[in-house]
């Protein structure tokens, strides 16, 4: 450990101002056979703000199911992180997403997760067993809150909080979220 904290001690988060209130959020599971493993960062202005890892309360049954249960748990987040910005900056939500000051994106890797929450008239055919709880993130994208989009998985920051990676696709993603200027990382 102290190995690697010498060789990247020039990384650090930054937040870039351009970007403005841009809240995006990247959202993962990782899917096994006992309770499976939530990921999620919450990033403001292009910098993390909020993230997480922990083991679903639950069992899922499917890979879908995994990521949906993700998905909520980063869709409260980021309507947390939201409201916390409309307190701070003195802006209403509904208005300032309107006017593109306020956008929020969630990126899942899971294109079946993707649609499903997309999808408002989409039955819930094989997702019926899904408890209600876990389907609370298909109202606040129908109220506009933050919308869903698929993103690759090697480009799915929250990756890194969920599973164990070879070391050059870590780098990778930890460059993509830190800055390094200065650093040897």
């Amino acid at each position: 450990m102290l190995q690697y904290l010498a060789a990247t001690e020039g990384a650090a988060l930054e937040y870039d101002g351009s970007k403005g209130l841009a809240v995006d959020v990247f959202t993962d599971a990782d899917w096994s056979v006992g309770p499976s493993t939530t990921g999620y960062m919450v990033r403001v202005g292009g910098g993390p703000v909020a993230w997480k890892s922990v083991r679903q309360r639950c069992i899922t049954m499917s890979s879908c199911e995994a990521e949906l249960v993700a998905a909520n748990a980063a869709g409260a987040e980021c309507v947390h992180v939201r409201r916390m910005l409309e307190d701070l900056v003195g802006v209403h939500l509904d208005e300032a997403t309107m006017h593109g000051t306020f956008t929020g994106e969630m990126h899942c890797d899971n294109k079946a997760t993707v649609a499903f929450v997309n999808t408002p008239v989409m039955t819930m055919g094989r997702l019926k067993h899904v408890e209600r709880d876990y389907l609370k993130i298909r109202e606040w994208v129908r109220d506009k809150l933050f919308s869903v989009m698929h993103v690759p998985t090697k480009h799915n920051l929250a990756d890194i909080l969920t599973k164990p990676l070879a070391p050059p696709h870590f780098a990778k993603l930890r460059d993509m979220f830190m800055s390094t200027a200065g650093g040897r990382a």
